[in-house]
């Protein structure tokens, strides 16, 4: 699936999402290719998306919730320093 946030119409914010299952470990959420438009970042647009990606997640009954990201994007890594759960 795609998601998408929009803020006063304009797409703000996009993430390829893909439900799962482990064996062991039982239903996930992950998140691929999240993406904030470059003239919104640093506004908080990210962390919401992020927030309510993680709340459906929740609602789904995932267990676990997988952020892929490349090794190089040490920014957007690093501003995701928030609880999940």
């Amino acid at each position: 699936k795609l998601a998408r946030m929009t803020v006063d119409g304009p797409i703000v914010a996009v993430a390829g999402l893909r439900f799962g299952e482990w064996l062991p470990g039982g239903r996930y959420l992950e998140i691929e290719d999240f993406v904030t438009a470059q003239e919104c970042r640093g506004q908080g647009h990210g962390g919401l998306f992020f927030d309510w990606i993680a709340a459906r997640g929740r609602e789904a009954g995932c267990r676990h919730l997988r952020l892929t990201s490349a090794i190089h994007r040490e920014a957007a890594q690093a501003g995701l320093g928030r609880p999940i759960h």
